[in-house]
């Protein structure tokens, strides 16, 4: 039985051919101990040529990504480093691209300043208000108003439609944005009640 070296070219698919692992088989059966493909014969050569020529990318690419970049990857593929041992060895050398990160600010309170809620009493003028406020004005849905002198609320539809209010009536569950009436429910004297949207 006479054997023959070889190396399998079923590169991806073989760990052999990945490897270039020279196969020592018979020469009767030349194929690929893992795969079973045919092998390609080698002549006199210690260690075959070439290779998977996607590996180092692929190597390179996970270093980056895994790593977070660096000063550089470098790679001895298909060979040894003793240049002398053969004349066919190659030694590959892949540098992965240096990922540059910068770092961002820390934010800080200070940065985003923060409007804090509270309740108090404020006169309007025409009424007196109760409820959340914001940067010392009526801000927040739940105050209530009552009202000091009549006063002619504009509803802003289009129509010049006002609601008319008078001395003693309140306003109850108020929605004010940046003191701005915005909404509420008018309780009125005689005990009807009628709700509003501005």
């Amino acid at each position: 039985m006479a054997l023959k070296k070889g190396v399998c070219k079923n590169f991806d698919n073989c760990s052999l051919a990945d490897n270039n692992e020279i196969q020592e088989v018979d020469s009767t059966e030349f194929k690929c101990q893992e795969c079973g493909k045919d092998l390609h014969e080698l002549e006199g050569k210690t260690k075959p040529s070439g290779g998977n020529k996607k590996l180092p990318l692929i190597i390179a690419a996970a270093i980056v990504v895994l790593g977070g970049g660096g000063a550089g990857a470098y790679f001895g593929l298909n060979g040894k480093k003793d240049k002398a041992a053969t004349n066919d060895t190659v030694i590959e050398a892949v540098e992965a691209p240096v990922a540059e990160k910068k770092a961002e600010p820390k934010k800080t309170t200070q940065d985003t300043p923060k409007q804090t809620t509270s309740t108090a009493s404020k006169n309007l003028g025409w009424a007196n208000y109760q409820g959340p406020t914001q940067g010392g004005v009526p801000h927040g849905v739940g105050g209530s108003l009552r009202i000091t002198q009549s006063y002619s609320i504009d509803l802003k539809d289009g129509r010049g439609s006002k609601l008319e209010v008078s001395a003693g009536e309140t306003i109850e569950n108020t929605k004010f944005e940046n003191g701005i009436l915005r909404a509420g429910e008018l309780h009125r004297a005689d005990g009807t009640r009628k709700w509003f949207n501005i």
